[in-house]
């Protein structure tokens, strides 16, 4: 259990770019994606979780969460930029608004998201069966859940959803009635051949 501040942790982060603490050589290894013995990328280094982007370059990636806390740290090496986010509240609804912090960063424009009103998104409540399994969606903290509340959908239109943290990406497809009042959903990964069909319990 490790406790820090911005401050410390920006030091940390300009000392990484020169020798102060570490060699060329060990950065090298650290900041390099490591294989597997069968020879498969990793996407992890000594520590840190490797990305390369055409827009953001390489960036270097660790996260961590302990006791209610979450944090990111984030290195654009290529182009000399650092994200750094202490978050002192961690729930079932925490995210980090790292995404929103690069756009900033590179002058993108933010995507306002899209949404539904509660009356809407509470249509799709319920339990759905396949086969004698049972499913349920759930409302809470404004949200839908999936999966028995383990799974946080978004929505991306009216009747279909995406399932936040997944990849390749999981859909959910509601069918409604002419009231709007969700008969079925749709579930698929396509990459994986998943393609399941759940009813609504009467």
């Amino acid at each position: 259990m490790v406790n820090s501040n911005l401050i410390d942790l920006f030091k940390w982060d300009r000392a990484l770019y020169d020798t102060t603490l570490v060699n060329k050589q060990d950065k090298k290894l650290i900041f390099a994606s490591y294989p597997t013995d069968s020879g498969v990328e990793t996407g992890y280094g000594f520590g840190w979780f490797i990305r390369n982007d055409s827009l953001y370059g390489k960036r270097v990636i660790h996260t961590g969460r302990w006791a209610g806390y979450l944090t990111i740290l984030e290195r654009h090496i290529d182009n000399d930029k650092t994200i750094i986010q202490l978050i002192n509240v961690e729930n079932k609804i925490t995210t980090s608004p790292a995404t929103f912090a690069r756009k900033i960063l590179y002058d993108q424009p933010i995507e306002k998201p899209f949404a539904l009103t509660e009356e809407v998104l509470k249509k799709n409540v319920g339990i759905y069966v396949r086969d004698k399994e049972e499913k349920e969606i759930i409302f809470e903290f404004g949200r839908l859940w999936a999966n028995n509340g383990q799974n946080e959908l978004k929505p991306i239109s009216e009747t279909k959803f995406v399932v936040i943290g997944y990849r390749p990406q999981v859909t959910f497809e509601f069918a409604t009635n002419d009231e709007g009042l969700a008969k079925s959903y749709r579930v698929q990964q396509k990459e994986n051949d998943l393609d399941k069909t759940y009813l609504r319990k009467k």
